[in-house]
């Protein structure tokens, strides 16, 4: 079940539905169950592009309650990840420093 729900939220579903199947992963992780342990990396993935594509908007939905979810789910979903696996963060090092950067540059965040 983890990884199909890792590719329904990196699909095009509601902003909504995007935060909370986050959310659900984010509590899946701490069970340290070896199916989430083993598709960390994925998950770290999905993260990161929804992470990018969110981060960067700049249009009037950009600072909804509902985007904002998002925005705060991936965050705590890569801090999730750090906490199980460093060494998935540290491959994805640049991509992620990139991700926090630009939160960082949100007052908002």
């Amino acid at each position: 079940m983890f990884p199909p729900i890792c590719k329904l939220i990196s699909t095009s579903y509601t902003q909504s539905i995007v935060a909370n199947s986050i959310h659900v992963i984010n509590m899946l992780l701490e069970t340290n169950a070896e199916i989430v342990i083993n598709n960390m990396g994925d998950y770290l993935n999905v993260l990161l592009d929804i992470g990018s594509k969110v981060m960067v908007q700049n249009n009037k939905t950009s600072n909804s309650p509902s985007n904002m979810k998002v925005k705060w789910r991936v965050i705590q979903g890569i801090t999730s990840v750090m906490e199980q696996n460093i060494d998935l963060i540290i491959a994805k090092f640049q991509d992620v420093c990139q991700l926090m950067h630009i939160a960082l540059m949100h007052k908002d965040q």
